[in-house]
């Protein structure tokens, strides 16, 4: 009897040892943890255990639904601020029943700037040491002295390898990890022995001043020939000119009008991509639904789904439509403009007949030697 009794009991123990090792393949209810950072990232990865009689799986996440397919993990979207958030899984099994798993919660850390250590002391050397605390949540620091990175690495402190001069600095410390940073700001002050400085400033001589100032006379003459050269070409007040051309008013006409179409495009290919993920939902509501369910429950869901993704292909082809108007606008504009301007007769003389005006793009050299570019426009 007693042989007997152990025999089903090690029997027993084998059944369970097959089940969990090929039947229920579990993968644990947790955060993606790639790395010893993942705390600190705000969309995190979601896995949950695998069951062969499962037909379809649903994602409640910090009470609200976020997944429904058959795939066992899920990123979300959208950053989450820092706390704890609950989640369970729903099973809709092959067999027609429902089953939900316990609630599991997982939580997202804030990464804290980090503080410095001595940065309230006044340094008499010019090549001090700037510490700051350790920090668990980085991965790397990054000091900047008045905007410029000087240190990058996970040193808990920086010593200067090069000399600075008396005064205030501005420091900011950068914390960094894969998934978030934060910044601390502060100041130093430098205040070393200064040495006697004996040399004397050399004068400058008579001559040197008077070419130095003939120099200044000549920078000053060119500043004022340049304003005077800009003065005799407004480009807004050429474009604007549509009584001397009025072709503009067709160019800008037709531009005009592909904007109005392209905003319009704009608006229905959105209006279509809401109007098809709320057809989506219904149909997953319509494959939710409860066993026993009425007809007219049934019909009303998948109607309501095919309605709504027939009003999406509308707004889609609406949305092409529009979206080939604005492009001919755009084009239709720009070739008025370009051909009424002569600019393919100076790009294409062989084809649109060569302008016998003066080139519209010249080359000149100054006395000075500099280089000059003019470009010229009808007016």
């Amino acid at each position: 009897m007693l042989y007997t009794t152990r025999k089903y009991i090690v029997l027993i123990l084998l059944v369970n040892l097959f089940i969990s090792l090929f039947i229920c393949k579990n993968v644990s209810y947790t955060q993606s943890t790639s790395d010893k950072f993942s705390e600190y990232n705000s969309t995190p990865t979601i896995t949950w255990e695998v069951k062969n009689d499962v037909e379809l799986y649903l994602l409640a996440f910090n009470e609200n639904k976020a997944y429904v397919g058959k795939d066992t993990k899920f990123t979300i979207k959208d950053e989450l601020k820092p706390g704890t958030y609950k989640y369970e899984i729903y099973y809709k099994h092959k067999n027609g029943s429902k089953s939900i798993s316990k609630p599991f919660y997982i939580t997202i850390k804030k990464l804290n700037p980090t503080k410095f250590i001595n940065t309230t002391e006044q340094f008499d050397t010019d090549k001090p040491t700037i510490k700051w605390e350790n920090n668990t949540g980085a991965e790397y620091y990054v000091l900047e002295l008045n905007g410029k990175e000087i240190y990058k690495g996970k040193q808990n402190d920086y010593t200067f390898d090069k000399q600075i001069n008396n005064g205030k600095y501005k420091i900011k410390l950068i914390t960094i990890n894969p998934y978030q940073k934060a910044e601390t700001s502060s100041e130093i002050d430098i205040l070393k022995k200064e040495i006697a400085n004996t040399k004397t400033t050399p004068k400058i001589p008579e001559k040197n001043k008077n070419i130095s100032e003939l120099n200044k006379s000549k920078k000053n003459d060119n500043t004022k020939t340049s304003n005077s050269t800009n003065k005799e070409f407004n480009l807004y007040d050429y474009l604007l000119d549509t009584d001397t051309y009025p072709y503009r008013l067709w160019s800008y006409g037709a531009v005009g009008t592909g904007l109005v179409c392209l905003t319009l495009g704009i608006v229905f290919q959105v209006q279509s991509r809401s109007l098809m993920q709320e057809s989506q939902d219904l149909y997953i509501e319509y494959l939710n639904l409860p066993y026993g369910s009425s007809y007219d429950t049934f019909r009303s869901k998948y109607t309501a789904s095919v309605d709504k993704e027939s009003d999406a292909k509308s707004k889609e082809t609406l949305s092409t439509l529009f979206y080939s108007i604005s492009i001919a606008g755009f084009a239709s504009g720009a070739i008025l403009f370009f051909y009424y301007e002569g600019m393919f007769s100076d790009l294409f003389p062989s084809i649109f007949g060569a302008n016998t005006s003066s080139p519209p793009i010249s080359f000149g050299i100054n006395p000075d030697g500099s280089a000059i570019v003019m470009c010229q426009f009808r007016y």
